[in-house]
């Protein structure tokens, strides 16, 4: 088994959640250093600047595990193919388990944004 095959694999069965965790800490780091650096007090579209920001960084999170799960779905997402020397039982085993993975991190994004657009930012 090549070193590009278990790297693609470990993507796709971690790769969701990578993002769910980029997307924690982002969400949070860009909070404290929102707030600490006054951009509450400016509003952007009617709603309070690092409230904007923190949904912006939400969103894209939310586009890119979106789109993840779309290709995963067409089946046009990163696997090892038969050229690889995969095993069909591998590829369907990477394919499942990182659907489901992939879900939890969607479930777990959405979950964590909710405060986001739900408390006020800055207290």
């Amino acid at each position: 088994m090549s070193s590009r095959l278990k790297s693609r694999g470990l993507w796709r069965l971690c790769g969701g959640l990578i993002v769910w965790a980029s997307c924690f800490a982002m969400l949070y780091g860009a909070q404290a250093g929102g707030c600490s650096a006054g951009l509450d007090a400016s509003r952007v579209l009617g709603i309070n600047g690092v409230t904007a920001m923190l949904i912006v960084i939400w969103t894209a999170h939310l586009a890119w595990l979106g789109g993840r799960l779309l290709r995963e779905h067409q089946g046009k997402a990163p696997m090892p193919d038969g050229e690889l020397e995969t095993a069909p039982e591998d590829a369907a085993f990477f394919t499942g388990v990182g659907q489901v993975l992939s879900w939890v991190a969607l479930l777990a994004t959405v979950w964590t944004g909710f405060a986001v657009v739900l408390l006020p930012p800055c207290l």
